[in-house]
């Protein structure tokens, strides 16, 4: 995986990915008291459920309650979320290699590993969205 940082120990669950999929599994295994680190690629979950709200609301800020920050979404100590894109996964080593916000290859070591990465598209879906998926 080549020149890397690489964590001390494992992390119980790395889950890639933090939509709707990969935040309830992290609540779950938290739950069970498992320490869990979710390594995402961006800042904050869009709520699409509240894009609604964006387009009726006049209030300034409607943006700021639709998009969440993560650092709500995990309850227990040991448990954090990560900034970075996954790149490589060595299962054998049960290591995956990311780059972290600051663009430095780190690698992450764990016991279980869940993909939830979601999808490429665009939301809310427009025609244009829509003509390429009909394609």
């Amino acid at each position: 995986m080549g020149n890397c940082t690489i964590s001390g120990s494992s992390t119980s669950v790395v889950v890639i990915g933090a939509g709707l999929a990969g935040l309830t599994l992290a609540r779950e295994a938290e739950k069970f008291g498992m320490q869990v680190i979710i390594l995402e690629k961006n800042d904050r979950f869009f709520h699409s459920a509240a894009s609604c709200r964006a387009v009726v609301d006049s209030q300034e800020g409607a943006e700021k309650r639709i998009f969440i920050p993560y650092t709500r979404a995990l309850k227990n100590a040991g448990s954090s979320i990560m900034q970075g894109t996954a790149e490589a996964v060595d299962y054998e080593a049960r290591a995956v290699q990311y780059k972290d916000a600051s663009g430095e290859k780190r690698i992450l070591r764990y016991r279980y590993l869940v993909l939830t990465p979601g999808s490429l598209g665009t939301f809310p879906i427009s025609s244009t969205s829509l003509n390429h998926i009909e394609g």
